[in-house]
């Protein structure tokens, strides 16, 4: 229990950046003293080495105290407007096709929701050009649209959604049923009605929007074991990385997803 106890006391003091902060500078201090006290003649040395901790120490305090993307919650809501590329196209049918097809289906967009905080005041501040990142393993990787206004490059204040995925999800004849609030109690039910995962694709320069078109799409049960990346970051702010398991992801979405 004591052995315990002092993990747990350890764990805290490192957690807490300012304590730990103000221990290094105590016992680089001590340290300093104890060597000058004894060898006079190392004072030329002591100070070479304390303008490299200095300067060390600087850009760790310049780290430590810069915003940071905070992690909140996964997000899933219904879509409506979005379009699937086809990619061998039938010569019956358009390049694109809607990503509802009248009522068969139902588009979710699962979001990562972040908050800008700083550190360690907990003050907001302004993460200018803010990025996002998505990987699924070998299958896809491409920065991420953010939820307002859907552009790849954005500055925020306070929170934000980074669009991660789409799920295309089966509904029965009349566009209800599989997606209805009383089928949301068993996710594994809505993990078996869904048709395919979809990401998104920048359309050119990261200034421009998203252009609502899901590509590349994949089926769910070919992907459900991958490793999904998530990244975040600013000019002015510290990266945030994110690792699921695709199935786990999708499942947080569904349990958070708001039927229309």
């Amino acid at each position: 229990m004591q052995a315990s106890s002092l993990k747990i006391a350890v764990k805290r003091v490192i957690n807490d950046k300012v304590t730990l902060l103000l221990i290094i500078l105590f016992l680089s201090i001590i340290i300093i003293i104890l060597i000058t006290s004894f060898i006079p003649q190392a004072i030329k040395v002591i100070s070479i080495l304390g303008t490299i901790f200095g300067v060390i120490l600087g850009r760790y305090l310049d780290t430590l105290f810069k915003p940071e993307f905070k992690f909140l919650k996964v997000t899933g809501n219904e879509i409506e407007g979005l379009k699937i590329r086809v990619k061998e196209v039938d010569p019956q049918e358009s390049e694109y096709i809607p990503c509802d097809e009248k009522q068969k289906y139902k588009c979710i967009q699962c979001s990562m929701r972040y908050e800008v905080e700083y550190i360690p005041f907990g003050s907001r501040a302004l993460a200018k050009n803010s990025r996002g990142w998505v990987k699924l393993d070998d299958k896809h990787g491409a920065m991420a649209p953010w939820g307002y206004t859907y552009k790849y490059s954005l500055d925020i204040v306070g929170e934000e959604s980074l669009v991660v995925l789409f799920i295309r999800l089966k509904t029965d004849s009349s566009g209800q049923g599989t997606s209805d609030k009383s089928s949301l109690e068993d996710v594994n039910k809505l993990l078996g009605n869904i048709d395919k995962i979809c990401f998104t694709v920048p359309p050119g320069e990261s200034s421009e929007a998203w252009n609502r078109i899901l590509n590349p799409c994949f089926k769910f049960d070919d992907i459900r074991d991958l490793e999904l990346d998530v990244r975040v970051a600013a000019e002015n702010v510290n990266g945030s990385v994110n690792r699921w398991k695709l199935k786990k992801f999708v499942e947080e979405c569904l349990q958070n997803y708001k039927p229309s």
